[in-house]
C-alpha cells in the first residue's frame, strides 16, 4: 500500500505536478501506481496534467561493532542487538523522500538503546553498492532510502 504520498509543482510546465508515493514496503507494486494515477486523473481539473510516480528507492547496508560493558551477559547482548537493529531499522523507515540519513542520530539510536553499550563503530556504510566514508548521506529530492542490510556484531 500506499504509507504516504508527497506532490511536486509544474513539474511538467506551468498546470502539471507529480504525486510521489512514498511506498509502505519496498519495491513497490506495478498496479499500485496504475490505480493511483486513475484516481488522480478524476480529480485533476480539466487542463491540468497529473503525473505519478513512486519515489527511488536507495539501497543501505550497515555494518556496526557494538562493545559492552563486561559484566553483560552473551544473552543480554544478544537482545540488546536486537533492538539497536530495530532502532535503526525504524530510523530509516521514517525518513522522507529527500531526507539524509544522519550519522549521529543513528549513533544516538544505537546508544540509547541500553546502558550496557559502552561504545559502537559504523565501519561500513554502503549506499546503492558503494561504499561510503561513514557521513551523512544526502539523497536526490526523488529518492528515499531504505535498509537493505544491517549486521550488528
Amino acid at each position: 500500500g500506499v504509507a504516504d504520498a508527497q506532490f511536486k509543482r509544474f513539474t511538467n510546465g506551468a498546470g502539471s505536478f507529480t504525486c510521489y508515493i512514498i511506498p509502505e514496503v519496498f519495491p513497490i507494486a506495478n498496479d499500485l501506481i496504475n490505480r493511483v494515477q486513475s484516481v488522480v486523473d478524476e480529480v485533476a481539473s480539466y487542463g491540468i496534467y497529473g503525473e505519478v510516480k513512486t519515489s527511488t528507492a536507495i539501497p543501505v547496508d550497515m555494518n556496526i561493532q557494538l562493545i559492552f560493558a563486561n559484566q553483560t551477559t552473551n544473552a543480554e547482548r544478544q537482545t540488546i542487538r536486537q533492538q539497536a537493529v530495530a532502532k535503526v531499522e525504524r530510523y530509516v523507515k521514517n525518513l522522507g523522500m529527500g531526507e539524509a540519513i544522519i550519522i549521529n542520530e543513528v549513533i544516538q539510536q544505537v546508544m540509547e538503546t541500553s546502558s550496557k553499550i559502552t561504545d559502537m563503530q559504523i565501519y561500513n556504510l554502503t549506499v546503492k553498492d558503494v561504499n561510503q566514508y561513514v557521513k551523512n548521506v544526502y539523497p536526490k529530492a526523488e529518492e528515499q532510502y531504505f535498509l537493505r542490510r544491517i549486521s550488528m556484531t
